[in-house]
């Protein structure tokens, strides 16, 4: 089964955050696995889109799933699967983190 997902440039950026951290923090070992669970999580959502929470505060179409510690926030894309648009950690305060992310410059 091919598995259909694109993960936009803020999650790359996020991910990466993820991987720095977690690398430095407990190791590169500890890092793999907090990702791995992540993307297993982006391939189930990218199964059944639907599971996901509505978030309309952050646009239309756009759903929140839970992924270890992590939220990752995404849109249904139909037959394209779905596009990831972040990846933020849980205790975070989730409308600031998306407007902090999104003022960035890319």
């Amino acid at each position: 089964m091919k598995f259909r997902y694109k993960v936009g440039d803020f999650a790359k950026q996020e991910l990466k955050e993820i991987s720095d951290y977690w690398t430095d923090k407990a190791g590169l070992t500890i890092a793999r696995k907090i990702l791995t669970g992540i993307f297993e999580v982006v391939i189930t959502l990218s199964r059944r889109p639907g599971i996901g929470v509505k978030v309309v505060e952050f646009g239309p179409g756009v759903r929140k799933f839970p992924a270890g510690s992590h939220i990752i926030y995404y849109r249904e894309k139909g037959s394209r699967g779905i596009d990831i648009f972040h990846v933020f950690h849980a205790a975070r305060d989730q409308m600031r983190a998306w407007k902090e992310s999104e003022s960035k410059p890319e």
